[in-house]
Formats: C-alpha cells, sequence, structure tokens
C-alpha cells in the first residue's frame, strides 16, 4: 500500500470518526476510482452511518461504489454478523487481500513518534512527508515481487477452480444451484440474506425481557394485574434477581482474583462493592416476600449459618426455581422463569463463543507480534482478563442450565437438553481446537 497526498492527518484526541471522515473523503478526491473497497478496524460502524455523516458534511459519495470489508486480523474480534458481512474471503474480487496495508505502514511510521514530537509544526510535516515519500520509493522498488507472486497465483487458482468443480459435481445439483443463486443474490445487493451467515435461534434476554413488560401493560390496561408493588410486577421481580444473581457471579468473580500483598486501596475497592451488592439484595428482598411470602422464613434459616454466607455474593436470592420443590409457587412465576434462564443460556452461549473467537485472535496476535518482556507481559495480561471473562460466561450458562434441569419437571418441557446440555471444562474450546491429546485427523468439535 502507498502512502497517498493530501491523506494523512493530525489526531487531535484519539482517532475520532470526523478524522477518518475528512481524510476518507480526501482519498476519494485524489483520482481515486468510481469502484472502492475500504478495509478499516470497524468497518462495520462507519458502513451504517457514513452517508448520513458524509451529508452533514456536504461531502459526496454519489460518484463512488464503496464495499467496506474488516482486515483479515481484526475480524475475529468482532460478531457473527460483521464476520459474515465484511469478510475479505467472501467479498467479490478480494482475492487473498488481507485488508492490513495500512497497518504495516503505520507500523514503520510510528518509530518516528519519538523524534517528530519535540518537533515544530513544519519540521514535523517535512519530516514524515520523507517518510512517506520512501516508503512509496520501496514499495516501487518492490513491484517486481509482485509479477513473482502473478506467476504463483495463477497455475494456484487453476488448481483452486478444479477442486471447486470436482466437489460441485459431486453434490446435488438443486443444492448447489440454491447456493449459487443465495450467493450471487447477496454479492449484487447487500441487504439481501447473507448466505455465509450462521442461523442461529433467536433467543435473548432482552427480548423476553420486553415480552414480559408488554405483557405487563396489557394486563394493568385489562385491569386483571395483581400489584403488589408500585415499581415492580411479579415478572419485574423475578428479571431483577436473575440481574441480581449474574451481578453476584461478577462480585465472585473480581474477589476470587486477589491475591495475598492485595492493598488496602484494592481492598476498600473490592468492599464497597461488596456493600453495594448487598443493599440491592436486601431491597430486593423485600419486594419479593410480597410476591413470594414464604421465602422470608426460608431465607432466614439460611443466613442463620455461620461462616457461609458473610460475603454478598454468597446469599442464596431463593428464586422459584430454586425452593419450588419445597414451597409452593404459582405456575407463573415458574414459566417467567423458564422464559428468562433459557434467554440466559442462550445469550451466555454467545458470549462464551465470542470470547474464544477474541482469545485466539489474541494468542494468534502474542505469536506473530509480541516480542520482547513488555509486549509479551502486556497480551498476557489482557489473555488473562479474557480468561476471567469466558470463566464468568461458563458460569452463567451453568446457573441457567441447572435452573432450567429443576423447572422442566414441573413444566413438562422436554428436547431442550439436545442443544443445552451439561457443560465440561472439555468443551470450552475453540472450534479450531480438539480435546487434548487429539490429532488433527481425529478431532472432536464441541457441541458449544
Amino acid at each position: 500500500m502507498s502512502a497517498r497526498s493530501e491523506n494523512d492527518n493530525n489526531l487531535q484526541k484519539g482517532e475520532r470518526f470526523v478524522n477518518i471522515n475528512y481524510l476518507f473523503n480526501s482519498t476519494l478526491q485524489q483520482n481515486t476510482p468510481s469502484k472502492v473497497t475500504a478495509s478499516y478496524d470497524i468497518a462495520c460502524h462507519l458502513d451504517r452511518k457514513l452517508n448520513n455523516r458524509f451529508a452533514s458534511y456536504g461531502y459526496d459519495l454519489t460518484a463512488h461504489e464503496i464495499t467496506w470489508a474488516i482486515p483479515k486480523f481484526h475480524i475475529n474480534a468482532h460478531r457473527e454478523q460483521c464476520r459474515a458481512d465484511y469478510n475479505l474471503h467472501f467479498l467479490p474480487e478480494s482475492a487473498q487481500v488481507d485488508g492490513e496495508g495500512v497497518e504495516r505502514s503505520w507500523g514503520k511510521s510510528n518509530r518516528a513518534a519519538g523524534i517528530t514530537k519535540e518537533m515544530g509544526p513544519g519540521s514535523r510535516a517535512d519530516f514524515l512527508d520523507d517518510i512517506f515519500a520512501d516508503h512509496n520509493w520501496q514499495k516501487i522498488c518492490a513491484l517486481r515481487a509482485l509479477l513473482a507472486k502473478i506467476k504463483k497465483a495463477v497455475p494456484e487458482r487453476d488448481t483452486q477452480v478444479l477442486a471447486f468443480e470436482e466437489l460441485t459435481a459431486s453434490l446435488p445439483s438443486m443444492e448447489t444451484e440454491r447456493w449459487r443463486i443465495a450467493v450471487e443474490a447477496w454479492e449484487a445487493d447487500a441487504s439481501q440474506p447473507n448466505p455465509f451467515l450462521i442461523n442461529r435461534p433467536v433467543v435473548s434476554q432482552a427480548s423476553v425481557k420486553r415480552q414480559l413488560m408488554e405483557d405487563d401493560a396489557r394486563a394493568l390496561q385489562e385491569g386483571s394485574a395483581e400489584v403488589l408493588h408500585e415499581k415492580l410486577s411479579a415478572s419485574g421481580m423475578i428479571i431483577a434477581g436473575i440481574e441480581l444473581e449474574e451481578l453476584q457471579l461478577r462480585v465472585k468473580s473480581d474477589h476470587s482474583t486477589l491475591h495475598v500483598h492485595v492493598t488496602d486501596l484494592q481492598r476498600a475497592r473490592q468492599q464497597e462493592r461488596q456493600n453495594q451488592l448487598r443493599r440491592k439484595i436486601d431491597a430486593w428482598a423485600e419486594i419479593q416476600q410480597l410476591y413470594m411470602p414464604m421465602v422470608a422464613s426460608h431465607r432466614a434459616a439460611l443466613m442463620a449459618a455461620p461462616g457461609t454466607l458473610a460475603l454478598a455474593h454468597n446469599i442464596p436470592l431463593l428464586l422459584p426455581s430454586t425452593v419450588h420443590p419445597t414451597i409452593s409457587c404459582p405456575p407463573f412465576f415458574l414459566k417467567c422463569e423458564w422464559q428468562l434462564r433459557y434467554a440466559q443460556a442462550h445469550d451466555a452461549l454467545a458470549d462464551l463463543r465470542g470470547h474464544l473467537e477474541v482469545r485466539l485472535h489474541m494468542y494468534q496476535f502474542k505469536d506473530r507480534f509480541a516480542r520482547g518482556q513488555r509486549q509479551n507481559t502486556r497480551t498476557g495480561s489482557i489473555v488473562k482478563h479474557i480468561n476471567g471473562k469466558l470463566h464468568l460466561d461458563a458460569e452463567r450458562y451453568r446457573v441457567a442450565q441447572r435452573s432450567l434441569y429443576m423447572l422442566s419437571g414441573k413444566l413438562h418441557k422436554t428436547g431442550w437438553q439436545e442443544h443445552l446440555r451439561v457443560l465440561l471444562d472439555s468443551d470450552i474450546r475453540h472450534i479450531s481446537e480438539g480435546k487434548d491429546g487429539q490429532s488433527e485427523g481425529h478431532r472432536e468439535l464441541s457441541w458449544i
């Protein structure tokens, strides 16, 4: 990638969208072809709002047809929708471009940061011009290597085309034709369904909460709602209880990371979080007692046990899935928690998959680019932080799965365990990883 004139800019405070929009418009004015493929770390954000932003600036985009892509090294940290819509493997006319050319040029110019920050504006601009001009000259001198790549790519392309045609001939013609039509429709119009996007069950806690709130609003309008508290309905009480349970898991995870030599300030912050959580649980328990009166005596008996409940994250919330075998709960409470737990399990699995992708990305980054103690320590800390998130996701899923198991008998639910299984530690691995000791030919995919 060559550095173009009038396409570098001083950042006032970080890499803001206004700077990127200005630079992108500037480069479009410099003899740019009408069809442009633009790669950016967060192209998914720019693509959605670029037209509105350019319109507010008075910029004109009508002369260019822009295809947005996310560089291959950065795309693994994005969600599945982005990995399907902005993947250079799927976009037409992208070949084996990785989209990381800008990062490589920055890697060379960043080494001049310590020198240029002491310069005046004019000297700094001249010095950077020299760096970019040298980069372009080296790029031109290295063009002969492009010819060697082309000579290598042409026979490789023919080999891959032949392999693709043989694979297509071995598959049912109706299926391949349907796939071809779907792919060509998406390539011609990005608003069409993306055939490369993995279809998963669309179940989320947010959608279930919205549905329950709409049911509450309908009951209030019809006058059939049982109002025992001015702010929370029965479903709202269960929603708040599950949110408190997730907060308990986060606080417990943070508490477990405290080491022997923790400072007084760190201990004070952790204790403040425990106090805040305790106050929230006490306020919620008063509301829960209105809807589930028998829970108060049960909680008091559990709280009387010495030593086990001193910390707020260990206080039992006694939601319907926990107490219904011994304490009678209205069927509505059980159904409400079932809906929320089912969505919670799916959300936790989605977060788990996403964090596995991020961890793999960080491992690859560490192996390729981290050199020396400083960089290795920093990337190691990030990986440790991601592992903590993976542990929290796994705990959220296990809590939800256990609750579903407790509720399924009472509600006569069957078939749900086929896709919401018991999660073992050995199941928490990336799709490209097998179990310990398995070779490539014997690798088994995790059910997640």
